[in-house]
């Protein structure tokens, strides 16, 4: 695996030097100190600030820009098993279970007190997000999709209903999307779980705030611990730092970032933090929690570690531009994990497309059309060259369209199927649909056929597809979806590797093998649960799992 560089910097990211070493804490004029610095206030930040302060930490938190990170814009998706809100729905599941099916998940990457330790406290996840205003609840949708219908909170948000995922485990759903506390335009649900977060930590006793500052060197001492942090903070209040928000906030919508215009604010931003920002040496009694997200942003970073994935969406905030990885490698850290990208490509809604099949430009099937939307993905890139269609009969294409008129999906889904058929090659026989879509002749009607003769014969799936989700492609006329069209619809994606960690303390690991005092880290900074392979919540339930801990660390 190629070694993360700390020169690996974004154009209009956040420049991370050589750590400041000192002889001691007396040989630096410290500007501020406290006991807990967190870098990066998403969700996991902000749960390690929120978990300080209960612990009565002395807590200040540093954000390039307002707070929220990509935690903000994501789904609002926390998973858990064995919660009071499965209970009070209805559904019946348990820790056990959950460990039962995680195992699926994480493989090999977690071990097995740790991953039994985090199923055992995500019922206490839920309720800790509760106690500071994050609602959760029902209806619960039972029909597998992306995202939830419009109204429903607790879905099937992984791939619990897959054949091998009931090989492990009971099916249940434990996708807990945060229920709205305001009206917005926002189609998801992550403003609401941060827009609680950040008013509780700007109530706390014992949080300050440094926002629209960002940490560019790490101060570590003769014994090799890190001791405090150099950050470069507009000035509050400033005419820059009013001009900084703004042009942060202009750009942050991902529908600009789809269109690839915001680049201008982006650059906006960097050039004000060149010019205004000033450098404070800030003392850490306790630790350090690196928290500033993944390296989505990071071209440099995404061309070193996932060459794969150029072409994909960006998925997050620019604060997400690897700074915070940067900084542990400045420390002697190790990575892990880095070439491992969560890219979505989901065909679900409308309920029946899973049923049809994807096959690669040469007209091969790849992967298991059923599965969760970064395990297609990862088929499609890295067995088809980020290339791929998906093969419907007219039956199908029906039964979406009856799906669309219910008015029930979410409106980016609706758009997207539309978009789809739209664009979609339609022939009237398998033969004519190889023609339009140029994939070798013989290629499609061959997987066509065998699909057809393993549904009839009642044999398994060989891609491992459930029965309940395979139909014959028998109803003309055919179509053909260019799933992988970046123009129709974005193939999202997120980092998931990092920074290993200690696995009981969140503390990073360095080169010789030992954990590097005074340093954590902890949500898409450190390898983590979902770093495997990502399914929608866990990453928001580990940001919660892995925040929470570097605080208890570090006190």
């Amino acid at each position: 695996m190629t070694a993360v560089k700390i020169s690996d910097s974004a154009a209009t990211g956040t420049p991370v030097g050589e750590a400041l070493r000192v002889t001691g804490s007396d040989a630096v004029q410290w500007d501020d100190s406290c006991d807990l610095l967190v870098v990066g206030v998403g969700l996991a930040g902000a749960s390690a600030c929120l978990r300080g302060d209960e612990l009565g930490l002395d807590t200040i938190a540093v954000d390039r820009f307002c707070g929220g990170g990509a935690s903000e814009l994501s789904g609002g998706v926390v998973y858990a098993g064995g919660t009071h809100v499965q209970a009070e729905l209805g559904i019946e599941d348990s820790t056990e279970n959950l460990y039962n099916y995680l195992g699926y998940e994480t493989g090999s990457l977690i071990s097995e007190p740790t991953l039994r330790k985090f199923c055992q406290d995500s019922p206490g996840l839920i309720t800790w997000l509760e106690s500071y205003g994050v609602p959760f609840g029902g209806p619960v949708a039972l029909r597998k999709c992306s995202y939830p219908p419009k109204g429903h909170y607790l879905y099937y948000s992984g791939n619990e209903t897959t054949p091998d995922g009931k090989a492990r485990a009971t099916p249940a759903p434990r996708g807990h999307r945060a229920l709205p506390t305001f009206k917005t335009k926002e189609r998801f649900s992550g403003v609401f779980i941060m827009t609680r977060l950040k008013a509780a930590i700007a109530a706390a006793r014992n949080i300050r705030t440094m926002y629209q500052s960002s940490v560019r060197r790490l101060v570590i001492d003769a014994r090799g611990q890190v001791i405090g942090a150099e950050v470069w903070q507009m000035r509050p209040g400033s005419l820059a730092a009013r001009l900084h928000r703004r042009a942060y906030l202009m750009g942050r919508p991902l529908t600009l970032e789809a269109l690839g215009i915001n680049g201008p604010l982006w650059q906006m931003v960097a050039r004000l933090e060149r010019k205004y920002a000033r450098p404070k040496l800030v003392r850490a009694c306790k630790g350090v929690v690196l928290s500033a997200g993944g390296f989505i942003h990071n071209k440099a970073m995404m061309d070193r570690h996932a060459p794969l994935y150029e072409d994909v969406f960006h998925q997050g905030t620019q604060g997400d531009d690897g700074s915070g990885i940067r900084l542990g490698v400045s420390a002697g850290a190790v990575t892990t994990q880095m070439d491992t990208i969560s890219a979505w490509r989901f065909v679900s809604p409308p309920y029946d497309w899973p049923k049809g099949i994807m096959i690669s430009p040469e007209g091969r099937r790849f992967t298991n059309e059923e599965q969760y939307g970064a395990r297609v993905s990862r088929g499609m890139y890295e067995k088809a060259g980020g290339k791929a269609w998906l093969v419907l009969d007219q039956a199908m294409v029906d039964s979406g369209l009856a799906d669309v008129a219910t008015g029930e999906l979410q409106d980016y889904q609706t758009m997207t199927a539309k978009a789809w058929l739209r664009a979609a090659k339609k022939a009237d026989s398998i033969a004519g649909l190889e023609q339009a879509i140029g994939v070798p002749a013989g290629s499609l009607q061959g997987e066509v056929r065998a699909y057809n003769d393993a549904i009839a014969a009642g044999e398994t799936d060989p891609q491992g597809k459930s029965d309940a989700m395979r139909a014959a492609l028998v109803k003309a006329p055919f179509h053909a979806l260019d799933i992988s069209n970046k123009l129709v619809a974005p193939v999202a994606a997120l980092t998931m590797g990092g920074l290993s960690v200690d696995e009981a303390t969140g503390g990073v690991v360095g080169e010789d093998g030992a954990v590097i005092a005074g340093l954590y880290a902890a949500g898409r900074n450190a390898t983590g649960m979902c770093s495997n392979e990502y399914i929608s919540g866990l990453s928001l339930a580990d940001c919660v799992w892995s925040g929470r801990r570097a605080a208890e660390a570090a006190q």
